[in-house]
């Protein structure tokens, strides 16, 4: 995604990063946009869209190209995505902070 006021091209994973700071309170990144509609905090099971792929937001990360018939609630939502472990937390966190070091 090209941001106008960029230098470079934003990946969706950045894009996604990015969202979720400026619209949850508390990130200390909120958006003006976020902080002057008073609404709630992006949470589990809200979707966002990028170029026309529908991202949901998951316990950790998001899952990619939603069906718009899930979005529209058509379609059940498949809560397969939705099960995270401890075990899960334990990898992803691992992960992370070894890629920071």
């Amino acid at each position: 995604m090209l941001d106008a006021n960029a230098e470079r091209e934003y990946t969706d994973p950045e894009v996604l990063d990015i969202v979720w700071e400026q619209w949850n309170a508390g990130s200390g990144n909120e958006s003006k946009q976020f902080l002057n509609l008073g609404v709630r905090s992006m949470m589990v099971g809200d979707y966002i869209n990028i170029d026309g792929v529908w991202h949901e937001c998951l316990p950790l990360g998001w899952r990619i190209n939603v069906p718009w018939e899930e979005v529209m609630g058509d379609i059940p939502k498949d809560k397969e995505c939705h099960k995270v472990t401890e075990k899960d937390i334990k990898d992803i966190l691992i992960k992370q902070l070894l890629q920071n070091n």
